[in-house]
């Protein structure tokens, strides 16, 4: 009966052993969890921060530029003229934008025609089949076929008889 004790005892200290370590992972597993979770809603809300930010250093610039057009200061005098040379290059690519626009027209607002028949034989043709079903076709798709059939086997004639 003593080695069935000790068996029984040893048993118990290994479960007892295997269930603390399994309770020490999951709550370890938790905690990582949660730091991750809370890692990811951080870098969210950081992101949110330094982008809000960076709008405010923008209308501050903005503000900044329109107030002192005519008198930018020594120190801002280059960033004004980079602006003021990317407004004539951006006023120079729209005038050609609009150019091109207005020598091409409006493809949109033109009718689409098939050089071999008129407009009319188009409506016609929509009016033809406005009240005909809508067909769905499906198709399979299947191995491709081998550019050379096979050659036949050559069969004797049912007279003959194969020789043997």
């Amino acid at each position: 009966m003593s080695d069935y004790d000790n068996f029984k005892e040893s048993l118990k200290s290994t479960f007892n052993e295997v269930a603390g370590k399994a309770k020490i992972f999951v709550s370890s597993a938790g905690d990582k969890a949660k730091s991750l979770s809370r890692i990811a809603k951080l870098s969210m809300d950081l992101n949110g921060e330094k982008e809000s930010k960076k709008k405010v250093f923008i209308e501050i610039g903005k503000l900044y530029y329109e107030t002192n057009q005519g008198n930018p200061g020594d120190f801002f005098v280059q960033l004004f003229d980079e602006i003021k040379l990317a407004d004539e290059h951006i006023a120079e690519m729209e005038a050609e934008l609009a150019e091109l626009k207005a020598s091409v027209g409006d493809p949109m607002s033109e009718p689409i025609v098939d050089p071999s028949g008129s407009f009319e034989d188009v409506v016609e043709a929509e009016e033809a089949f406005a009240d005909a079903p809508d067909v769905t076709v499906e198709v399979e798709v299947t191995e491709e076929a081998p550019a050379e059939p096979a050659p036949e086997e050559e069969t004797p004639p049912e007279d003959e008889a194969p020789k043997e």
